[in-house]
């Protein structure tokens, strides 16, 4: 219950944050780093989730999602039969990504903008750094496996909740904490078991905090309701380049926060036909997380069977629908492969023996380990004495079966799950 802090008092440790690295970096590895140069790194560690919408990444999935299926039209029965083209709604360009978001609004805010320019701040210079478009020497300091917003978010998570899984050494982080000959941030060997230690920390909040079955379960249904808010014009804002753009400028995104999308919420469960979206809105209002009723975990290097079985439980799903008559709009099937590191120790290379841009900029975002009397850093997987040169190459593979029961359903929670169980079990 504790974990409530709000995004600005994290944007807030994000930007002190960077600048303690930058100090560290500059007093370990005496390079030049000038004080604009700080200052535009901790801008864009106070800045960097300036874009992101109400209820964050649950609304950037369902903009995302709302937009896709518009595209998705198919032919009608009488036009197939007739041969007749369907027509298809042309694409709509959307800021569905908070980091893009974040960008418009420095470029075009006029408040902002007069406020970065009037005192000497490119607004550019400061959403390249979080975009990392073509990234700056430091840019890894705000989005890397080791940034400052990684590291503010599990020591302020530990801190509030009370979990001990965000416990970074950061002081000692920061001692040992170097910029090597090719400009690339990186720490020295003697921290390899802080480093470890560290993105097992990461690892270990995921699956205790950010992943916590309630968690998943109240933004699957905030995404769908959301959803439902974006096809009923329910959102002041719909996530499209033109809507967001114009509430930029006129100063309307400033209202558009938790606070107005839970009354859109509100509204929507009293004024809705439609029985399942008021019973999903009123789950939300009211706090009744849909119950978990089934969950398969494994820890491996493919994917084979968790596919295989995510495809068998795809095709039960419909059969435990009937059965227990709850319709399939209250089941939903939450999947995650969760990595230690951004890229794995054995990067995959295309038949042209070239890596893909994205590989690329994942091993740039590694960390990276200085030996000692090395000029060169080298990511941590390639470190043979590191536990990432393993663990990097394996993923938490994660399947959870959700359903929303009304109050008549709710008593048949421990039949369904053992329905599921002995199903699965017999296949």
């Amino acid at each position: 219950p504790g974990a409530d802090y709000s995004r600005f008092s994290h944007c807030l440790g994000v930007c002190h944050v960077t600048g303690r690295i930058l100090e560290a970096i500059k007093a370990n590895s005496s390079v030049e780093i000038s004080g604009e140069e700080i200052r535009d790194y901790r801008l864009a560690g106070l800045l960097h989730d300036l874009g992101h919408y109400p209820f964050s990444h649950p609304m950037e999935d369902a903009i995302k999602d709302y937009f896709s299926q518009k595209l998705i039209q198919p032919k009608s029965a009488q036009a197939a039969a007739q041969g007749v083209a369907q027509a298809v709604e042309s694409p709509t360009t959307t800021w569905h990504k908070h980091e893009k978001v974040g960008e418009v609004l420095l470029a075009t805010n006029p408040e902002l903008k007069e406020l970065l320019t009037t005192n000497g701040v490119d607004p550019a210079k400061v959403y390249s750094i979080f975009n990392r478009r073509e990234p700056p020497r430091f840019s890894n300091l705000v989005s890397s496996d080791l940034d400052a917003d990684r590291i503010d978010y599990l020591l302020r998570t530990a801190l509030h909740t009370g979990l001990p899984y965000g416990s970074v050494d950061l002081d000692y982080l920061l001692s040992q904490m170097r910029l090597d000959s090719n400009d690339q941030v990186c720490i020295t060997e003697k921290a390899l078991r802080t480093a470890d230690h560290f993105l097992l920390c990461r690892y270990f909040d995921y699956q205790q905090v950010s992943y916590h079955k309630t968690v998943a379960g109240l933004e699957w249904l905030l995404k769908d309701v959301i959803a439902e808010l974006l096809r009923t014009g329910g959102l002041a804002i719909d996530g499209s380049a033109g809507s967001v753009d114009t509430a930029i400028v006129d100063g309307e995104w400033a209202k558009f926060d938790d606070i107005s999308t839970f009354t859109a919420i509100q509204t929507l469960a009293n004024s809705t036909q439609d029985e399942i979206v008021r019973l999903q809105a009123n789950a939300i209002i009211n706090r009744m997380p849909p119950k978990l009723v089934a969950c398969f975990e494994y820890l491996g290097d493919g994917e084979s069977k968790y596919d295989d079985r995510r495809k068998l439980i795809k095709a039960k799903v419909s059969q435990w629908a009937d059965k227990f008559g709850i319709d399939l709009r209250l089941w939903h099937i939450w999947s995650k492969a969760t990595k230690l590191t951004k890229t794995r120790s054995r990067v995959p290379v295309s038949s042209a023996g070239h890596i893909s841009a994205q590989d690329q900029d994942n091993i740039e975002q590694s960390i990276r380990i200085l030996k000692k009397n090395a000029d060169v850093s080298c990511p941590i997987v390639e470190d043979e004495r590191a536990l990432m040169s393993i663990l990097a190459d394996y993923s938490l593979h994660s399947l959870r079966i959700y359903v929303l029961l009304d109050a008549e359903k709710a008593s048949r929670r421990t039949e369904i799950e053992q329905t599921i169980q002995a199903d699965i079990s017999a296949c």
